[in-house]
């Protein structure tokens, strides 16, 4: 009943009742207001309750000053905050060591020199920074694992490039990235990367889209690639001499470990030459260029 009827309704009752309703005893009275102020309480309740569940604000009063009901929202979940939501860990890439192979290598492998260039037919040397190599590959090169100790010894990432003047294409675009251990300086202050057998530690990346020039000789027709990430990679290994050499006999004073890592991602070669590693560490870093966001384990078999 609106405001104005009710108003309307009470002109017409009999003033008798009124006035009995007046004399009614005093308990009965303070019993109605009991259960008024209980109703009171459970309007404020629902009020804030479809103030909380609702809208979420209070409802507007219509042209006629009546408030429209309010509507209760269907949607009554709890609202998840950022705290609430777990951040997402780094994939793991596991590599089962029991299942890398490695074929044997001729000590003689080719390691080879850089192809000479007519300077009047080709561009040079062209030096390109990181960003043109970033630019030009469309990923990094670098790979995300290196072993403790070693350093860059191309830490700006830059490349010298040869383009053939005719047509503007590269027919030499390969980058190479080196991480070895230093042996203290040479007289002119360079770093000395050999030790006194004149042996490396560490290992180089090469990377080329055109094609790498280098390759190894392997000592069997019969080349077993391994599986690292869903890559093929073929790993060699041979026991290379250094020395000094008898004069007489050409003995070798002593033997070291060289193992070679080769595989095509993305359209690149990429090739890794390892000096005095562990094929452990060799499989990492293969690894952590195939998949540079990754973590990277080692499954390594029961002994």
């Amino acid at each position: 009943m609106r405001g104005n009827e009710l108003l309307y309704k009470l002109e017409l009752v009999d003033p008798a009742f009124i006035e009995a309703a007046e004399e009614q005893p005093r308990r009965k009275r303070a019993v109605w207001l009991q259960w008024g102020a209980a109703a009171a309480c459970l309007c404020v309740i629902a009020a804030a309750f479809t103030f909380h569940h609702g809208t979420g604000r209070l409802p507007s009063p219509g042209p006629g000053g009546i408030a429209p009901e309010p509507v209760m929202s269907q949607d009554v979940s709890p609202t998840v905050t950022d705290a609430a939501v777990t951040p997402a860990q780094p994939d793991t890439v596991y590599v089962d060591m029991g299942k890398i192979v490695v074929n044997k290598l001729s000590d003689d492998q080719v390691d080879a020199s850089r192809i000479a260039y007519d300077p009047e037919l080709y561009d040079v040397d062209v030096p390109w920074d990181k960003e043109d190599v970033a630019e030009y590959y469309g990923r990094t090169l670098t790979p995300s694992y290196i072993p403790e100790g070693l350093i860059p010894t191309n830490p700006e990432g830059a490349a010298r490039v040869v383009i053939r003047k005719e047509d503007g294409n590269l027919v030499w675009d390969t980058v190479h990235y080196g991480y070895y251990q230093v042996f203290g300086t040479w007289e002119d202050g360079a770093p000395r990367l050999i030790d006194q057998r004149c042996v490396y530690h560490g290992f180089g990346v090469s990377a080329s889209r055109v094609g790498l020039t280098d390759c190894c000789i392997y000592l069997y027709d019969e080349v077993t690639p391994s599986d690292i990430a869903g890559v093929p990679v073929t790993i060699g290994y041979c026991s290379m001499s250094h020395g000094p050499y008898d004069p007489e006999t050409h003995t070798p004073a002593g033997y070291y470990d060289l193992y070679v890592a080769e595989f095509t991602l993305d359209g690149i070669q990429f090739k890794i030459t390892a000096y005095e590693m562990d094929l452990e560490d060799v499989v990492k870093v293969a690894a952590s260029i195939i998949c540079p966001e990754q973590e990277i384990a080692l499954e390594l078999p029961e002994p």
